[in-house]
C-alpha cells in the first residue's frame, strides 16, 4: 500500500476501495489497511484497531468509508476530537460574518459615517 508515501495517510480509505476490485469484501479490505498494516509493521499494540489503551485515531465518516465520494464528518486523534465538519462550517460562518462587519466598518468610516480611530 505504499506505506513510504507521506500522502497515503489521507486516502487510506481509497486505497481499502481499490481492494475491492481484487475480491475482498469491505470488511477485509479495511482490515488490510487498518490492524493488518499495524500487525505488519509491529505496532498493532498502539494502533489498528479501536481497544482500551491504544491512540484511539479514527475518522467518522458520512456514508461508506470505501467510497471516493464519502467525506468525513470528524476526526480524533488521541481519543479526542480533533476536526468537526458542523463546528468547521459553524465558524466559517462566523469568519464570513466578521469579514463582512468590518469591511462595513471601514466603508463607513472612508465615508464619516463610522466611528474613526481612537473612538473619536
Amino acid at each position: 500500500l505504499h506505506s513510504d508515501n507521506s500522502e497515503i495517510a489521507s486516502r487510506m480509505n481509497w486505497e481499502a476501495g481499490k481492494l475491492l476490485r481484487t475480491g475482498l469484501t469491505e470488511e477485509q479490505a479495511l482490515s488490510t489497511v487498518t490492524i493488518q498494516s499495524a500487525r505488519a509493521i509491529a505496532i498493532d499494540d498502539r494502533v489498528g484497531s479501536l481497544e482500551p489503551g491504544k491512540d484511539g485515531d479514527f475518522v467518522v465518516w458520512n456514508g461508506n468509508p470505501l467510497s471516493q465520494f464519502t467525506r468525513p464528518e470528524q476526526t480524533w486523534l488521541d481519543g479526542r476530537r480533533y476536526f468537526s465538519i458542523d463546528e468547521d462550517m459553524e465558524l466559517r460562518e462566523r469568519i464570513k460574518d466578521e469579514r463582512s462587519r468590518l469591511i462595513q466598518a471601514v466603508l463607513s468610516s472612508q465615508n464619516g459615517n463610522g466611528p474613526r480611530a481612537g473612538g473619536e
